[in-house]
């Protein structure tokens, strides 16, 4: 008896425990796929959640309980069965126990839904596979079993055929021979409701749909009509209309609401405005309180695509049209031609309509998009084709992408290049992938402004195809073979390129990109330079057998190898050796311990670098600017940047080889026999020279945040100090200072330069506060040639500083004073399209050789003024407070 009691409960649980409508929120409903299906059979009350509020669509449906849930529809979302429970059945395996599923077992027999395993034995609480449930769905439908075959021992091949054939195997995501969980019974039950019911034809000795014809209300015509199982037994009406989507797109709905039709309905499919533009079937119940027929105030089960709409989804820059005059109107889609209707179609952009009764040829070549001519010939948009009933397509939904550069996200926030800070709420979908300094692809909804209210922003990262050498392209550099395949530039999905100079719209046969991918196509390419970790110092040479050479690389390891000869004799040793003896090569290592060496000046061929042989110059380099100058009699040659991971071979005399990362280096200067090596950006990657003593390195003490803190006093040990919260960028550290006065301007929102003499400890002199006369506009910012220029607000250029290689970028929130993690790279400011002025969005530091070593940026991208609020040069006037 106690088991029996926990096997009803259970049961009641899965049928009676609570009814829920569409978008129940069950506890788990995370877990839930089928969220339509289940949405819908629960708000019917054919099933219900648990107890505890889940509703645990993994667990399996018993035999038992499909019969329940048949009988609920049966009987038009009655449970009670209360007057079939003295029905008897052969089935000992449910009368004997007197089982809690007696009376639906009863009734579903009685009406031949369902047959036991065995004359006597029904088997209640086995899990029932899907064609069982199939089988019982399509009695329900109006099959008898004998007729449409659907007993003997090929009844299981029969059911599947028969069940595929009316649909009610659609979405369903399992093993149809295997057991059936709760979501996938709610799913092939849903597909039920819509089915049309049958009857049997002794004309035709076959089972054809019941249809009944309706009057349209205008007395000449009649429409025809499915008698569904939701309008037979569950006295549900069915309307038809064209899904015009929700409150996103139709201003004035509410957040439950959409438009079918023309019509307001209080529900809004799990598919949401995917399905706008197509035709789709209401499931409703008539209101006693609205009009006839489908409205506001009628009860939605469900929403679901009537057929009498197909859809065609294509690329853009692949579809066409049907001859160059456009006389035959019809688009081209993976060989096969649509017709567009007589009046043309209606196209929208990101849900936002565009433009009306457009043919086919103003589709392909005209100005559709954002006023931009000829959109469709390179972009990699999607678009969905919506064709009528006869074919013809009546309207396009394009989808248009973006991409930029994440230049700061915190938890709260991203920052995209060109666009500014985004609020990351319940108005946009954030891919979890995405990371500081990513190229992700932007998508705005209902409004092309992704500030705006109304958009709805998806951020997704972007497909980066990298390290790509461009052997093969057509005239132009817009279509490369990339992984083996030719890729079209996507000329109108490359706005990364206005907005980073890293990035291009063009590319250069044997040079090495990173390309920024997007259905297929590429979107724009950063050039990937040559490093110093493709050069290498020759320190000794061997001849013999085996010719050898000793080189050290980038990280100051040396090791011996094999010259291999298989290139040709420019790779010999002999040709190594051959004239100035060069020293600086770019090297491939090859076999187990082969390697091959290149040099320019050698008249070989080397992608991307070229090698200068100086020996008779001497070369200077500083610190300050990175920046390596060649003399000769004390006379400039000339002035190159270092690039970020430049390398410096130095040979000390009478001493040994050091390689020394550029960023540790210390200046020097009149360095002798210099060799040096450009990548295709006229940086230094490696250079060589020879110097009586080690440069050695350094480092500045000098460094840069932001208090984020009321300025607090404290006392340790008797002794006072003011103690000071700094945000550096990468961490927030208390400073103290002894005294009792304030330094001038150091309160919460001060931008300050300091140095620490001790572990968190600063002398009141080595702090200071940064002068706000150095707020800027930034204009552009080139990461890659580390410059900044700056504009006045009208947006006139003002000045171009160069940038130094360890500058400190630390992001702030000016407006509430607080820190912001994860800042990237300064962007632009956006001009304020109110006052059509461009705002100061970062605070730069100069150092003496006129450098910009600081920026604080703003994370809004508008620098607030500082508004202190203490005054300057307090002085404490009594004992420390220690509360």
């Amino acid at each position: 008896m106690k088991n029996l009691k926990k096997v009803l409960a259970l049961v009641l649980a899965f049928a009676c425990a609570f009814t829920m409508f569409a978008g129940a929120a069950f506890t788990d409903s995370a877990d839930i796929s089928q969220t339509e299906a289940v949405d819908m059979l629960t708000a019917l009350g054919v099933i219900k959640g648990y107890e505890d509020g889940s509703f645990q669509p993994d667990a399996t449906v018993t035999r038992a309980e499909m019969a329940k849930m048949i009988y609920v529809i049966r009987n038009g979302g009655s449970d009670e069965v209360s007057q079939y429970e003295g029905y008897k059945t052969p089935f000992t395996d449910v009368e004997n126990v007197n089982h809690w599923a007696k009376g639906y077992i009863a009734y579903c027999y009685a009406n031949g839904i369902i047959a036991g395993k065995s004359a006597t034995k029904f088997d209640p609480d086995a899990t029932v596979t899907g064609q069982e449930a199939a089988k019982m769905a399509l009695v329900l439908l109006g099959y008898d079993p004998a007729k449409a075959n659907l007993v003997g021992s090929a009844w299981g091949t029969n059911t599947i055929n028969l069940a595929t054939k009316k649909d009610l195997f659609a979405n369903y995501g399992i093993s149809i021979t295997g057991g059936c969980d709760r979501q996938f019974a709610a799913q092939l039950l849903y597909n039920t409701l819509w089915a049309c019911t049958v009857q049997w034809s002794s004309d035709s000795e076959s089972y054809e749909d019941v249809v009944v014809y309706q009057d349209t209300g205008d007395g000449t015509t009649a429409k025809l009509l499915n008698v569904t199982v939701a309008k037979k037994y569950m006295g549900l009406e069915e309307a038809t209309g064209i899904y015009q989507g929700d409150n996103k797109i139709n201003t004035g709905l509410k957040d439950t609401e959409s438009k079918v039709g023309g019509k307001t309905i209080t529900f809004v499919p799990a598919e949401g405005n995917d399905l706008v533009g197509e035709s789709v079937k209401v499931l409703y119940k008539e209101s006693k309180d609205g009009v006839a027929g489908l409205d506001n105030k009628d009860t939605i089960y469900g929403v679901t695509l009537s057929g009498d709409t197909t859809t065609v989804k294509a690329t853009l820059g692949a579809i066409g049209d049907d001859d160059s005059t456009g006389t035959n109107n019809k688009i081209k889609v993976d060989g096969t031609k649509y017709d567009v209707y007589s009046s043309g179609m209606d196209v929208y952009v990101n849900f936002a309509k565009v433009a009306n009764d457009i043919d086919a040829e103003d589709f392909t070549d005209n100005q559709l998009y954002n006023g931009n001519t000829g959109f469709k010939k390179d972009s990699a948009d999607t678009v969905k084709f919506v064709l009528n009933d006869n074919g013809k397509v009546v309207s396009a939904y394009i989808t248009h992408v973006d991409f930029r550069k994440v230049t700061g996200l915190t938890s709260s926030k991203i920052t995209l290049a060109g666009i500014g800070a985004l609020d990351i709420d319940d108005s946009m979908t954030l891919d979890s992938n995405v990371a500081k300094n990513d190229i992700v692809a932007v998508t705005s909804l209902y409004d092309n402004d992704p500030t705006s209210d109304d958009a709805y922003v998806t951020i997704t990262k972007a497909e980066v195809a990298s390290g790509v050498k461009v052997t093969d392209m057509k005239p132009g550099g817009t279509e490369v073979k990339i992984d083996g395949n030719l890729a079209k530039q996507a000329a109108y999905n490359n706005s990364i390129t206005a907005y980073d100079a890293n990035y291009v719209a063009s590319a250069v046969l044997d040079s090495t990109y990173d390309f920024v991918m997007y259905n297929g196509y590429w979107v724009a390419a950063k050039k990937v330079s040559a490093s110093s970790k493709d050069i290498a110092l020759v320190t000794k040479t061997a001849p013999g057998i085996n010719d050898q050479v000793k080189v050290m690389k980038s990280d100051g390891t040396e090791a011996t190898y094999n010259i291999d000869t298989d290139d040709g004799a420019a790779s010999s040793y002999a040709q190594l050796s051959a004239g100035g003896a060069a020293k600086l090569y770019s090297f491939s290592l090859v076999g187990d311990n082969g390697i091959q060496l290149k040099n320019t000046t050698l008249s070989q061929t080397v992608t991307g670098l070229r090698f200068f042989n100086a020996a008779g110059d001497t070369a200077d380099y500083n610190k300050d600017n990175k920046t390596v100058t060649i003399k000769n009699g004390g006379s400039t040659t000339g002035t190159f940047v270092t690039a970020d991971e430049a390398v410096a071979y130095i040979f000390v005399t009478g001493d040994d080889n050091y390689a020394y990362q550029i960023d540790s280096l210390k200046t020097f200067t009149s360095a002798t026999d210099v060799e040096y090596v450009l990548n295709d950006d006229d940086e230094i990657v490696a250079f060589y020279g020879e110097l009586s003593t080690k440069p050695g390195a350094t480092a500045s003490n000098d460094e840069y945040g932001y208090v984020v803190d009321d300025v607090r006093t404290t006392s340790i040990d008797g002794t006072k100090y003011w103690e000071i919260s700094v945000w550096n960028g990468t961490e927030t550290i208390n400073i103290r200072v002894e005294g009792s006065v304030v330094k001038t301007g150091v309160d919460k929102g001060a931008f300050i330069k300091y140095a620490l003499t001790g572990e968190g400890v600063a002398e009141s002199g080595d702090i200071e506060v940064l002068s706000e006369g150095n707020k800027g506009i930034v204009g552009t910012y080139r990461a890659n040639r580390n410059l900044m220029t700056l504009i006045d607000a009208a947006g006139n250029t003002l000045n171009t500083y160069a940038v130094a290689d360890d500058v400190k970028i630390i992001g702030v929130d000016t407006a509430d004073r607080e820190l912001v993690e994860g800042i990237g790279d300064p962007i632009s400011s956006i001009k304020n399209e109110v006052t059509n002025q461009y705002p100061a969005n970062i605070l730069y530091v100069l150092n003496g050789d006129n450098e910009v070593v600081a920026i604080f940026v703003d994370v809004e991208n508008v620098l607030t003024e500082t508004d202190y609020d203490i005054p300057l040069d307090v002085t404490v006037g009594g004992p420390v407070d220690q509360d």
